[in-house]
């Protein structure tokens, strides 16, 4: 993925993982998750080509004109891939219903990424993202689609209009050594709607935001802050009087208004 003149990646056998020459920010690698059930090299390759931008944007950067699928049970370490939204995915704007450029199916991981624009990221289930970075967020960052257990780190996000990351189902999200300037919520659970999640935020830094780093409906929810900078941010946490949470310094409630 990405584009730019980088240096091809060295090949690796499928049970370390495949990597194979791609643009800026040299090769992605692929591998299973399961290190007792290594890709074959033929399925490795077959997804690396799948990842290649479909055009190279004056900047340089990879662009997407469609969404790309992580499979479940695959690892993707992008190696420093810059990559955006095409127009086919959405403006980046905030209307509803844009695409994302990466989905990823329950049980994958992608790391060292940097994107902008269109619906960023869906998880459908368990994932990790490490060394993401979002430069622009368009709709939103993040969102978790279906019920599972997600962890975000190392990573950071910028230009947020509204939210970083809407979660839509349950499970737990841990966001950990993240850093945010420029959004609305940070960490957004379904407008109007309770379920049960576990949300934690640690060792994070942010910046100027609109409303909370964690805004939630959810009186199912458990919130955990601990050790984080907010700065320039009304609240950390806004939830129901019904959520348990901890570590908050400057909590607040308010309405679904839809």
């Amino acid at each position: 993925a990405g584009a730019g003149g980088g240096a091809a990646g060295k090949g690796v056998d499928g049970a370390h993982g495949v990597a194979a020459p791609s643009g800026q920010g040299g090769a992605p690698v692929v591998r299973s998750t399961d290190p007792s059930r290594p890709l074959g090299s033929a399925q490795a390759r077959q997804l690396q080509e799948a990842l290649k931008p479909d055009a190279v944007g004056a900047d340089g950067v990879g662009i997407y004109n469609t969404t790309r699928v992580i499979p479940a049970g695959v690892q993707v370490d992008f190696n420093g891939a810059r990559i955006k939204a095409g127009p086919a995915l959405g403006d980046g704007g905030q209307a509803e219903g844009q695409k994302p450029l990466i989905r990823m199916e329950s049980g994958s991981s992608i790391a060292n990424l940097e994107l902008s624009g269109a619906d960023g990221i869906h998880a459908m289930g368990d994932a990790k993202l490490d060394r993401i970075k979002w430069a622009d967020v368009g709709e939103d960052a993040f969102t978790m689609k279906g019920p599972g257990h997600v962890e975000v780190t190392n990573s950071s996000a910028f230009n947020a209009s509204d939210k970083i990351f809407q979660l839509n189902a349950g499970g737990s999200f841990k966001l950990d050594n993240f850093t945010a300037d420029t959004f609305g919520k940070a960490v957004r659970t379904n407008g109007g709607k309770d379920f049960p999640i576990d949300i934690s935020v640690t060792r994070s830094s942010f910046r100027n935001g609109k409303e909370a780093v964690v805004r939630s409906d959810a009186a199912q929810a458990k919130i955990h802050l601990a050790g984080n900078t907010v700065v320039d941010t009304p609240h950390d946490v806004i939830a129901p009087q019904a959520a348990q949470v901890e570590g908050a310094q400057h909590r607040g409630t308010k309405s679904y208004t839809g």
